[in-house]
């Protein structure tokens, strides 16, 4: 191998290979520069021209973040000339060197094993051609200009030998640094992507910015959803509307609902008032992270959940997260009329159809073991699909050593706008409870209370869950009603194989009453997951069985096929009861099935049952078809057939679908003769402090966060947004945790809708979605907790980056100046904060690009100076306040330090600093009282580091010292060599 002196010929290189992406032939101009990309980024060909020919180089390979190696290069008029064998062992391709009568010859393979290599280099050049290269039997000749011999070693242009194995190179001026991207995926590329696919997904949820919770304010921004429809039958008009709306009022989070029709306006309403905090830190020592009063949800206890009711409700428990060990409850907010869907770990469980009310409930929903994930897909009724995703992690919270609790006081059927004295219930006051403590780290304790505070009666129910093992849960339980009835309860809950078992068992009992027990077997999961369809089941098996003989056997079974091209489910139910001697029995079904191609969405739905006399009957079947055919116009076409009334229903509608709002028509008839036709509008708006003064959609804003990131260019540098600065359209912002995106508007506002609450996201610019190049972002990027119906505008200044360029020289004694290259040259800020390094080219020019307006130090780095025994003066400062401003010839100057050739008297040399280092901290410390000035010195001709005790201009001199000082240095003795002038004792 070819020895460097790596101290005044050797830079360092970096090789960034993009790994996944394709890329083909590299086009460059006449000056050399790559077409497409930026000006500073060239060809290696054309490095003659800013590095000396022969000039050598150490070059450093690296593939993403993975280092394999280093291979000297020597640039010349053609470009980087680099050994091949040396490449090759660097990329750790199987490629070996054959012993025979060629000049060189390697052979073996690349990437895959199907992809052959067999290089021949000839003893002596044939025509024009100095070698020969088969790969995959496609043979290639070398052209004696793409060879070169440097100290007996055969070099050859690093781009011939890169594009054999796929590879185009540039070279970036700056940073120094060749790019390599990839036509066909290295073998590490495979490996570390196969890495990140392990690690990303946890990477991906972690923030890295500073976090703002906003909290509450006196009064937000009002949102609402609004929803309106007239309806033409039977020769008469009738008119709904919808109301739901949310806003801060008096640091509370304040939502309302209210629906009508033209013959009573104020049908019914709701309202409630609530803050939630992340912190746990409401009520003082409380340490709620909920407190909400209004129309409220009582606490859930033994299994059972209330209906929304006067009342207050406070909790301690986690959020997000489920407070009962088997069950939890998903709710939402949803328009009248609308159908959902709910998919528990991938499978559909449960549907509400025609929905009413405002939003859709699925209550008491059995829990697996560890992370249930929820997916509630809504339907409109001109075609309209809304997604929402929800988790609950069982045990994520319930073995915290943390008291919990969850307590409501509620009166029964009631609500705060409406009247209900006139509906002869009883409205008695409830307190419910429910408590939780966990220890020993496995083993969750709870009780739970709902009190009837008018006649003292109540159920209680006491409990504990166990964590038998990371993917096993068991719970036991006993709830009692005074001395009436008592229940006994036993679950487990499991997650093995990527299939969810829930096993219950139950039993009740009491005074007076017969014996009920109960026995459940849930189960789901994927049968098959690939990269092409995905088909998972449901099961449940539940039965009852009465001390009397009385029992009911209930059988359920879903099975669903999902992919790309569509969504198929299956479900059947079988139930069989018996009373005294008469035994019954259903048996139910249906199918579903949806598809999308290109801009037409198809949905089939079908019922059936089975008799054990006629067979197979069909109920009803349902076809709908939407085409999006122009314009954010799409129509819809729907039929229906009631098979045991031989009833067909026809509906046409038409949808004009607007980023602020949409409009439906809809034509229905039957064949009864029976018709109606309807028109339905759609809406969404929030007051904001941007813009027009308002935000529209025609998607639902209550129900989750809404985010507004401002981009702007800060010209006046003062970090506030006003009259003077300019707005940035067309700017990319990501919610990098939830998979947002966003572009700003015209107004330089990106909107990010449909945030969920209380779920921690970073917010980031795609900076190369900005126009102008030379913009930086003022101030870092922040991370937010987003919470439902509240707008939080975010401002992200920009400013205008400013250059400079300059020469560094270095002069010598006689005042003759001569570039300095390869230098490295450290920037500061005004504040003392480092930058960044850049390096002198061969002619001592340096240039860094764009940075922050400010005023900075340059600084040669000492450990620089020193090897090359020059000196510095003082930091030189460059003025770049103003934004935008290009500053040309900065002159860097250095001094070459006056040398001439001395005595020292010495003590000890050593072949390591270190132990120089420690040597003399021993003496120093030794003849602490003697007036004597120890100095660490490099040999550099020798090697080797001196511990001196003085330096003379003779060796008279220096050997008179010696032997004055021989009692306390017995070891004294004189040496020659060169030292900075002005050393003299």
């Amino acid at each position: 191998m070819i020895k460097l002196n790596l101290i005044t010929s050797a830079l360092l290189f970096t090789l960034v290979s993009v790994s996944g992406d394709v890329y083909g032939q590299q086009t460059y101009d006449a000056e050399g520069n790559l077409i497409g990309s930026s000006t500073k980024e060239v060809a290696l060909a054309t490095l003659s021209e800013r590095f000396e020919i022969g000039e050598e180089l150490i070059v450093t390979i690296r593939v993403g973040s993975l280092n394999y190696g280093e291979v000297f290069a020597v640039v010349t008029g053609q470009g980087l000339f680099v050994n091949p064998e040396e490449v090759i062992n660097v990329m750790n391709f199987p490629i070996t060197r054959v012993n025979s009568e060629q000049r060189l010859e390697l052979k073996g393979w690349y990437i895959s094993e199907n992809r052959t290599f067999d290089l021949i280099l000839y003893n002596e050049v044939q025509g024009s051609n100095a070698g020969e290269l088969v790969r995959s039997e496609n043979k290639t000749y070398i052209s004696s200009q793409n060879v070169q011999s440097f100290n007996n070693e055969v070099l050859m242009d690093f781009d011939l030998v890169a594009s054999w194995f796929g590879l185009s190179l540039t070279f970036e001026s700056e940073s120094l640094s060749v790019n390599a991207k990839a036509s066909i995926p290295l073998p590490a590329q495979e490996k570390l992507k196969r890495e990140e696919t392990n690690v990303n997904s946890r990477e991906h949820l972690t923030i890295k910015y500073p976090n703002f919770d906003f909290g509450y304010f006196e009064r937000s921004h009002q949102m609402f959803d609004a929803n309106l429809t007239s309806i033409y039958r039977d020769d008469d008009f009738n008119s709904f509307y919808s109301v739901v709306g949310i806003q801060d009022i008096a640091g509370f989070s304040t939502r309302f609902f209210v629906r009508g029709d033209d013959t009573d306006i104020f049908q019914s309403a709701n309202v409630n008032f609530k803050q939630q905090s992340l912190n746990e830190d409401l009520l003082g020592p409380l340490n709620a992270s909920t407190f909400q009063f209004g129309d409220v949800r009582p606490t859930r206890v033994s299994g059972v959940t209330g209906s929304e009711s006067i009342g207050v409700n406070i909790s301690n428990q986690k959020l997000g997260q489920p407070f009962d060990f088997e069950f939890t409850n998903i709710t939402g907010i949803i328009q009248d009329g609308w159908d959902v869907e709910l998919y528990q770990n991938g499978v559909l469980t449960r549907k509400e159809l025609n929905t009413s009310g405002g939003q859709y409930e699925f209550l008491d929903i059995p829990l697996f073991a560890n992370l249930n994930t929820f997916d509630v897909v809504k339907y409109g009724p001109q075609g309209q699909i809304q997604r929402e995703r929800y988790e609950r992690n069982l045990d994520a919270d319930i073995f915290n050593p943390k008291l919990r609790y969850n307590v409501s006081l509620t009166q029964a059927n009631t609500t705060l706008l409406n009247d209900s004295s006139s509906t002869g219930e009883e409205q008695d006051l409830f307190l419910s409870g429910a408590y939780s403590y966990s220890f020993l780290g496995w083993l969750s304790t709870r009780f739970s209370h709902n009190i009837n505070l008018s006649d003292s009666s109540g159920l209680y129910s006491i409990g504990a869950t166990a964590r038998i093992s990371p993917r096993v849960l068991s719970s036991v339980a006993l709830s009692t009603s005074g001395s009436d009835t008592h229940t006994v309860s036993a679950s487990l809950q499991s997650r093995l194989f990527d299939q969810f078992l829930n096993v219950s068992a139950s039993s009740a009992f009491g005074d007076g009453e017969s014996q009920t027990d109960n026995l459940a077997l849930r189960m789901s999961g994927n049968l098959y997951t690939g990269d092409l369809f995905r088909v998972s089941y449901a099961n449940i098996v539940s039965g009852s069985w009465l001390q009397n003989n009385d029992s009911s056997l209930n059988l359920n079974n879903t099975l669903t096929l999902s992919s790309r091209y569509g969504f198929l489910s299956h479900d059947f139910g079988y139930q069989e009861t018996k009373v005294g001697d008469e035994r019954n029995t259903s048996k139910q079904g249906g199918v579903t099935f949806s598809t999308t191609t290109g801009n037409v969405f198809t949905r089939l739905n079908a019922r059936y049952s089975i008799d054990e006399v006629t067979g197979l009957d069909w109920k009803s079947a349902e076809a709908s078809i939407n085409y999006e055919f122009y314009n954010n116009l799409s129509t819809r076409f729907k039929v229906n057939r009631e098979f045991e009334t031989g009833l067909n229903a026809y509906q046409w509608s038409l949808q004009w679908q607007q980023p602020t709002y949409a409009i439906f028509s809809s034509l229905s008839h039957n064949s009864n003769d029976d018709m109606a036709i309807s028109l339905n509008a759609r809406f969404s708006m929030s007051e904001a402090p941007f813009g027009r003064g308002y935000v529209a959609s025609s998607l639902p804003l209550t129900s989750n966060g809404l985010v507004a990131v401002r981009l702007y260019e800060d010209v006046n540098q003062n970090f506030v947004f006003d009259s003077e600065d300019k707005v940035l359209p067309r700017v990319k912002v990501a919610a990098d945790q939830l998979s947002r995106f966003a572009e700003s508007d015209e107004f330089g506002i990106a909107i990010l809708d449909g945030v969920p609450s209380f779920r921690k996201t970073d917010l980031s610019v795609d900076l190369e979605s900005l126009e102008d190049p030379y913009l930086l972002q003022s101030t870092e990027n922040t991370s937010l907790t987003p919470r439902e119906g509240l707008l939080t505008l975010i401002n992200y200044p920009f400013v205008q980056g400013i250059e400079f360029e300059g020469e560094l020289k270095v002069y010598d004694g006689a005042g003759y100046a001569k570039a300095l290259r390869n230098a490295p040259i450290d920037i500061f800020r005004s504040n003392g904060e480092f930058v960044k390094t850049i390096k002198s080219e061969y002619d001592g020019y340096f240039y860094s690009d764009v940075l922050f307006p400010d005023t900075y130090s340059l600084r040669v780095s000492t450990e620089f100076l020193d090897e090359n025994e020059l000196t510095a003066d003082y930091s030189f400062r460059v003025d770049a306040r103003k934004a935008g401003s290009f500053i040309p010839d900065v002159q860097l100057n250095m001094r070459k330090l006056p040398y001439k050739t001395q005595y020292q008297a010495f003590i000890g040399e050593f072949s390591i600093k270190n132990a120089a280092k420690a040597y003399l901290k021993i003496v120093q410390q030794k003849f602490k009282q003697q007036n004597i000035r120890f100095t660490l010195h490099e040999a550099k001709n020798e090697g080797k580091y001196v511990i001196g005790v003085g330096i003379f201009d003779s060796a008279e001199r220096a050997s008179s010292f010696c032997e004055q000082q021989r009692v306390i240095l017995p070891t004294c003795s004189v040496r020659k060599d060169r030292f900075k002038v002005g050393n003299n004792i």
